[in-house]
């Protein structure tokens, strides 16, 4: 799912008419003036096909905060105007139970519409295989530009599948299981490592 017109970030469905995304795509949206947020689903381009849906209302988290040195609680919920039209092509993931903490090596994949290599606006969905990446690890590589903090979740892979610039809010999934909400990663996205807002931290 695409979050259009003002900000270029993922979403994904979690039921009827809720998206979850990340709490600084809602903020971007809530600040632009004289902009009008709709969704795209159910297409892998980035420009056609699929089903746009107008936003009834966006939410963050009550107690996100932007700072790079103390960033955290980045989640928010969209909800459409109508419902999903729910098929084979458009359906809902499934959350973790409250509190699921991903373990270290698990496999996971991240999926998004966020500069390449090679394009800074990829036509079509990308996707890249990576693994968690225990906290602690995650913390010490990191610790020279943000905090990790427990309602975050690391995962690493090869350099060139870091998350970057339009993958916010985009989600981080192990099998049909959602895990994580594309969040940050170095300037220049150059790097082993990205990190996630962890969905079962926040599930209540």
């Amino acid at each position: 799912m695409q979050i259009l017109d003002n900000i270029g970030c993922g979403a994904s469905i979690i039921s009827g008419t809720w998206a979850l995304t990340a709490a600084h795509c809602v903020l971007a949206s809530q600040e632009l003036p004289n902009t009008h947020t709709n969704l795209r689903v159910g297409s892998s381009s980035r420009a056609s096909g699929g089903v746009r849906l107008d936003v009834a209302q966006m939410i963050k988290h009550a107690d996100f905060r932007i700072s790079t040195d103390d960033a955290d609680n980045d989640i928010g919920v969209i909800q459409a105007s109508e419902p999903f039209p729910l098929g084979s092509n458009i359906q809902a993931v499934n959350l973790p139970a409250d509190g699921y903490d991903a373990p270290a090596c698990l496999p996971v994949t991240i999926s998004g519409w966020g500069v390449t290599a090679t394009e800074f606006n990829p036509v079509y969905l990308q996707r890249a295989d990576m693994h968690v990446l225990d906290r602690d690890t995650c913390r010490y590589m990191m610790a020279d530009f943000a905090s990790v903090t427990l309602g975050m979740v690391c995962c690493a892979g090869d350099p060139t599948t870091a998350i970057c610039y339009g993958d916010s809010g985009s989600p981080l999934v192990y099998g049909d299981m959602q895990i994580g909400v594309a969040y940050w990663t170095r300037p220049g996205c150059i790097s082993t490592t990205s990190v996630y807002a962890s969905v079962g931290n926040f599930r209540t």
